[in-house]
């Protein structure tokens, strides 16, 4: 009865949960992208690596716990900011959630 129960729940949960975009998986481009789980931090980073200054772009990327992603490393779209250009991702497997350029992992929303 209880593993009857728990079926049903798992069946009601998933016919329940919306399909979109954010839930298609996607891979990290290639180049050298890096995400930091607050946005301000990222947007930080990335203003001092435009302004070359790549110390203090360093600093925040190891102060903030930002990460490097892998080329063709999957990961799953969790948020989007068009007007920034920036997206969420979250790692396949992880609950960790990392600001990034929307480039890395390619512009459209329904795939690469």
């Amino acid at each position: 009865m209880r593993r009857l129960l728990s079926l049903l729940l798992l069946v009601t949960l998933v016919s329940c949960t919306p399909v979109s975009a954010y839930a298609q998986n996607h891979t990290i481009a290639p180049g050298q992208w890096f995400g930091c789980p607050v946005k301000t931090d990222f947007e930080r980073a990335s203003l001092y690596l435009s302004q070359g200054d790549r110390g203090a772009a360093a600093q925040v990327v190891v102060n903030s716990r930002c990460v490097l992603f892998t080329t063709g490393e999957m990961v799953y779209r969790t948020d989007v900011s068009i007007f920034s250009g920036t997206v969420r991702v979250r790692r396949r497997g992880s609950t960790g959630e990392y600001w990034t350029n929307m480039e890395a992992v390619g512009w459209g929303f329904g795939g690469e």
